[in-house]
């Protein structure tokens, strides 16, 4: 039966009072935080922050890494926030031990194939993006160079152990498990990447400004990320990827 305009406004009126608690909480959550901590890094930035300088790494990290744990709590805040509001349990989210540990060594395989899949993507977007490439590395591998560093260490914590953590709560655990209840799972893994990308733009807008194929780049993680999440059903396929695909990053920028 063919349904009349009533009853599709109806529908699109229940799908948005379900929906808008969820993007509220997004928004709250990547729109003021994340971009606060972007502008904070613009203004280091201002100040003669080089990646390659030992000073102006130690600023970034001293600076930087407590705000960003600051932003970790905050989210895992928003995370249980949103799972008691929606009446999600462990299960609903994937935030259960592994059942299948082969899908997870599977999943962490093939990270650094589609990390080379995105650095072959990056250096093509480099060749047909003429705009003035001023580089935006925030400090590839201090972790590598600075071994006897605690600084590094808990620069390394959060990028490598932290924020992927934290990030697939919420992302795929939470919003993609709401997403997937009302628009299926295809559509839903769809709408999370896109809303990975806006949570990334909202503190790398310098970078993105500069090179617009970042987006490009960070749809692809999103989709990435929320298939291993689909495929396996559990959390930690794409915690441990998207944890071994910072590794990558961190090492080799």
């Amino acid at each position: 039966m063919i349904k009349t305009a009533r009853q599709r406004m109806v529908s699109v009126a229940r799908l948005g009072k379900f929906l808008a608690p969820m993007l509220i909480l997004h928004a709250l959550v990547f729109l003021y935080p994340m971009g606060s901590f972007g502008s904070l890094y613009h203004a280091l930035v201002k100040k003669g922050y080089n990646a390659a300088d030992t000073y102006s790494v130690d600023i970034y990290v001293y600076v930087m890494t407590p705000a960003y744990f600051l932003l970790a709590l905050y989210l895992i805040l928003m995370a249980v926030l949103a799972k008691r509001f929606y009446k999600l349990s462990d299960k609903d989210i994937g935030w259960t031990a592994p059942q299948r540990p082969w899908k997870i060594l599977a999943a962490i395989g093939i990270t650094p194939v589609f990390y080379a899949f995105q650095a072959a993507c990056f250096i093509l977007q480099m060749r047909l993006h003429l705009h003035h490439w001023i580089g935006y590395p925030p400090h590839p591998d201090i972790v590598f160079r600075r071994p006897g560093d605690p600084a590094s260490w808990l620069d390394f914590a959060y990028i490598v152990l932290l924020s992927p953590l934290v990030e697939e709560i919420l992302d795929r655990g939470v919003v993609q498990t709401l997403l997937k209840i009302k628009l299926g799972r295809g559509p839903a893994v769809v709408a999370t990447a896109i809303l990975f990308v806006l949570a990334h733009l909202a503190y790398r807008a310098g970078a993105i400004y500069h090179n617009p194929w970042l987006l490009l780049n960070y749809l692809e993680g999103g989709l990435f990320f929320g298939i291993l999440k689909e495929w396996d059903g559990s959390l930690w396929s794409p915690i441990l990827a998207h944890q071994v695909f910072n590794l990558i990053g961190l090492r080799f920028g």
